[in-house]
């Protein structure tokens, strides 16, 4: 009796939770269900639920608020998407460019909203989308479904949450939501302002000049009048604009009052990066440097005083004599101003400098500027790592820190991609590496690149040099090595491995791993183009293929 009633209370546990597991299914399938497999344990019931929630018709997306219906999915057979937000996509043909796509706005239910026929501009919401079509522009709600602002406008700019810019007969008129306009004024052109949301950078044109002021969208009225030939905020001022005298041309600073900053009018006003309170000013031909009070902090007699700083927050500057140095912000010198020249070159931390007619070195931009080769040679060409120096009619070579690496004693050094250096000594050629040293035994009568076709020209990228001897061309590699002993007349480029070679006035195509040649010198010129070659024969063009080791013609005209 005692076994008969411990297995009814069983029956009854394992009939209940039966129960409950297919009243959990119920819910999140909102259908009905039959009743499913007695189960044992917790795990199992989880395992269960899990496979009944995956074979639904609909799922919530991880970490997101969507529901996907079936018909969603069976519309992205057909469409690729982008998200807009959690309950509309933009949809547009599969296999489209980006350039040549149109998108339409498809819900969450696979209902077209509107069709794929528009282009979408920068600005609006995740509910208010600025579209445009044959560059007529309008603003779609998606809330509403409908157009705020007709598509019949000729630009949409949007100025804050609430405001946009339509344009329209090539002015512009500030509208609400409701496409009414918040002034009857329109603009020449209209420009949000960084950080001031609330205002707008205005303009009108009058008698083909352009005056430019500020609009407060909030007061909806100018708080500065369109008089300005030139209106920008400072980066790092949040409440102060240079602004140029529309009689003149002169520069000056303003607040959101429309209140002078500097009793005087500059040619020019510079805000140096970084700094809030500090303005290198011109007048007439010199620089000086001023605080926001007008306060000089540099004298304005400096021939040069130049808007960007290096590493330090020294700024390359030219004294009233004439004289190159630097110095930072606030005046301080950071190098003597004993140069008649420092020029920097492109992505290098080294500047030449010049002193009676020689060249030295000043590295910049590892603290303070500093001179690290006297002005004792006739030139340098600037390199990061390797400094070509010339003393008289001779050249060598200086490591980036300007220790001597090869004495000047060379007739010429060219260097190459991959810090590769060609060196003439004695009317022949020879290679040096970075470091100056030869790697290459023999001197030869000519050592240049053989351009690889592969990769871009424009930049001479290389993977292989032709030289010369007994006026015939090896290949040979980058650490000196010449690969096998064919030779050749002259070879003009290279593309994986096959060489466009020539021999008494013809080509042909050498391969140069298997070592024999896919066309002999039969063409009166090989050239290559972005997936063929072309050999020419007279008036006769053939369209070549390489492909597995072998040449096949395309085509062939004449």
């Amino acid at each position: 009796m005692k076994h008969l009633l411990i297995l009814l209370s069983s029956l009854v546990f394992i009939l209940s939770t039966s129960d409950a597991l297919a009243q959990r299914t119920k819910k999140k399938k909102n259908k009905k269900k039959e009743a499913v497999e007695v189960v044992e344990t917790i795990e199992e019931v989880e395992e269960v639920e899990e496979t009944i929630i995956e074979s639904t018709e609909y799922h919530q997306e991880r970490s997101s608020n969507r529901v996907l219906s079936q018909e969603y999915y069976s519309f992205k057979q057909k469409y690729d998407t982008e998200r807009i937000n959690d309950e509309y996509d933009w949809f547009y043909d599969k296999n489209t460019s980006y350039s040549d796509r149109k998108y339409g706005i498809v819900n969450m239910n696979g209902e077209v909203i509107l069709p794929n026929v528009f282009k979408y501009a920068y600005g609006g919401d995740n509910y208010n989308k600025i579209l445009y079509i044959d560059n007529k522009y309008g603003v779609f709600n998606l809330t509403e479904k409908r157009w705020i602002i007709p598509i019949d406008h000729k630009n949409i700019l949007t100025l804050n949450p609430n405001f946009y810019a339509a344009k329209k007969n090539n002015t512009y008129t500030i509208v609400d939501f409701n496409n009414k306009p918040i002034t009857n004024k329109e603009w020449y052109s209209v420009d949000t302002i960084s950080s001031l949301e609330n205002y707008v950078i205005v303009s009108e044109k009058r008698n083909e000049t352009t005056y430019y002021g500020i609009f407060s969208l909030m007061e909806r009225k100018l708080v500065i009048p369109c008089s300005y030939l030139d209106f920008r905020k400072l980066y790092y001022n949040t409440n102060i604009f240079k602004v140029k005298n529309a009689i003149t041309s002169k520069y000056n600073l303003i607040n959101i009052n429309n209140q002078l900053l500097f009793k005087d009018w500059y040619d020019e006003v510079i805000t140096p990066n970084n700094i809030s309170n500090r303005f290198i000013v011109k007048q007439g031909s010199n620089f000086g440097i001023v605080d926001s009070d007008e306060k000089i902090i540099v004298p304005i007699n400096y021939l040069l005083i130049s808007k960007n700083s290096y590493s330090d927050g020294s700024h390359l500057s030219r004294n009233g004599e004439g004289k190159y140095g630097f110095m930072t912000i606030e005046g301080k010198v950071t190098l003597p101003f004993e140069y008649d020249k420092l020029e920097k070159k492109y992505g290098s931390n080294n500047m030449i400098s010049s002193q009676n007619s020689k060249c030295g070195i000043v590295r910049i931009n590892s603290g303070s500027p500093q001179e690290i080769i006297s002005c004792d040679y006739d030139d340098i060409t600037n390199l990061e790592r390797i400094l070509i120096i010339k003393k008289g009619d001779k050249y060598g070579v200086l490591d980036g820190n300007g220790k001597i690496m090869v004495e000047p004693i060379y007739e010429d050094l060219k260097v190459l991609r991959d810090k590769i250096i060609i060196a003439k000594l004695k009317g022949k050629y020879l290679i040096l590496n970075e470091q100056g040293q030869k790697t290459t035994t023999e001197k030869f009568e000519e050592i240049d690149i053989i351009l690889d076709e592969a990769k871009n020209s424009y930049y001479e990228y290389f993977t292989f040099l032709k030289v010369k001897k007994k006026d015939k061309f090896q290949i040979m590699d980058k650490v000196g090595k010449i690969i096998g002993d064919r030779t050749f007349d002259d070879i003009t480029s290279e593309f994986k491995n096959v060489f466009i070679v020539k021999k008494n006035n013809k080509y042909g195509l050498f391969a140069l791993f298997e070592n024999k040649f896919l066309i002999d010198y039969s063409y009166d010129l090989i050239t290559k183009t972005s997936k063929y070659y072309l050999g020419i024969k007279g008036n006769k063009v053939d369209v070549l293929k390489y492909e597995r080791g072998k040449v096949v013609t395309v085509d062939s005209k004449s």
